[in-house]
């Protein structure tokens, strides 16, 4: 039985094996948090539009307050986490409990929209998606619909001041409002779509990516999303690369567009332009880990170990505790017939995390050719009693 069998990891949408370490329920916690929210409309825009927009910022207060409390939680837990990401998963475990409007008229008859929410984290659903291993994808989708977002409050706010500049343009500016708030209702659609997709409600998540998609065919995000969820659910690589070049001509910078195409080439079986296209994914993000690995993965089934070693380097510098790299590299080592750096590699993966079966069968299989038969006993047996 070859070692690459056991071990190597197929190239995989991040999101679709988003994995978490075992975390018990006993002890979770659940922190409730409020927050307020207004929003002052123009007499072009609707109170349920007004509404949302309070919403919107309400929402973003108790994410804020939500990630100190994640923050310092994991800091109790001896847990190394970076603040992006804890905003991001916050994000999308955030639960709002109840929610209270009302509209306040001013003496220049503008009407301003405030909001208080009640929300809450719970603790087990912020480890186990701070252990997620998307939650590099995660948090870049999250930090692009919030400049999205942004971008479309700043537009919103443009478009009134020119309004007041200009009241015999008024025809126009109301025009633009309503496109900018159709904008706006499309964002709040993709987050619907992202949270969906974040819990693995797949046919949900694809239901609103299209519906996004109807409302504004400019948000590149959506296609790149959608493209996952085409290639993981419906088996449609056709329907998933047309999205996935739709999001690369959107945004030729983003390095998700190309990343996920090169998923759908790998999945195409043409491993050269995958590799292509991840590559320039890593050129656009050094610091995109996902991408080194999976990069490393192709490398490796396609015959390149030395290049797949240099990826799985790059991993571990980036995140030294990723025993699934120190797993893979010691299987280009072992295809180079390395068997010293081999063994090394797959002590550190089994160091990092005693409780995976493949890590001893991996070194069992080297104990095997290095004539350690008892410990190579010793160590299928291990592998067994973890269930591989």
């Amino acid at each position: 039985m070859k070692i690459e069998k056991k071990c190597l990891a197929l190239l995989t949408v991040a999101f679709l094996t988003a994995s978490a370490l075992n975390v018990g329920t006993a002890h979770a916690e659940v922190k409730e948090m409020t927050a307020k929210g207004e929003y002052t409309m123009s007499k072009h825009e609707t109170i349920d539009a007004a509404q949302q927009h309070a919403l919107k910022e309400a929402e973003r207060q108790a994410v804020e307050q939500a990630g100190v409390y994640i923050k310092s939680y994991t800091q109790t837990k001896d847990m190394q986490v970076v603040s992006d990401e804890v905003t991001a998963i916050a994000s999308n475990i955030l639960k709002i409990l109840s929610k209270e409007f009302q509209n306040v008229l001013d003496e220049a008859g503008n009407v301003t929209v405030i909001v208080n929410i009640r929300a809450s984290v719970d603790t087990d659903a912020a480890v186990q998606g701070l252990n997620r291993a998307d939650v590099q994808d995660v948090t870049e989708k999250y930090r692009q619909l919030e400049a999205d977002y942004a971008a479309q409050a700043a537009e919103l706010k443009a478009l009134k001041e020119k309004m007041n500049a200009a009241p015999q343009n008024e025809a126009q500016v109301e025009s633009e409002i309503k496109a900018a708030d159709a904008k706006f209702q499309a964002l709040d659609k993709l987050k619907a779509a992202m949270q969906a997709e974040y819990s693995g409600n797949f046919p949900e998540a694809l239901r609103l990516y299209d519906e996004t998609i109807a409302l504004d065919q400019s948000i590149e995000a959506a296609y790149v999303n959608r493209s996952r969820i085409r290639m993981q659910v419906k088996g449609d690589a056709q329907g998933a690369l047309e999205d996935c070049n739709k999001a690369v001509a959107l945004a030729p910078s983003h390095a998700l567009a190309y990343y996920n195409r090169g998923f759908v080439y790998w999945q195409l079986q043409d491993g050269i332009r995958a590799v292509q296209d991840i590559t320039r994914a890593i050129e656009l993000n050094p610091q995109y880990t996902e991408a080194y690995f999976n990069r490393g993965i192709a490398l490796s089934q396609m015959g390149d170990p030395q290049g797949a070693i240099k990826d799985f380097t790059q991993v571990i510098q980036l995140d030294p505790k990723n025993s699934e790299a120190y797993c893979n590299m010691g299987v280009a080592y072992y295809n180079l017939q390395n068997l010293p750096a081999s063994m090394e590699c797959f002590n550190k993966a089994i160091a990092i995390n005693p409780n995976v079966g493949k890590y001893y069968h991996g070194r069992a299989i080297l104990y095997n050719q290095m004539g350690n038969f008892a410990q190579a006993q010793a160590d299928e047996q291990k592998a067994q009693t973890l269930g591989y």
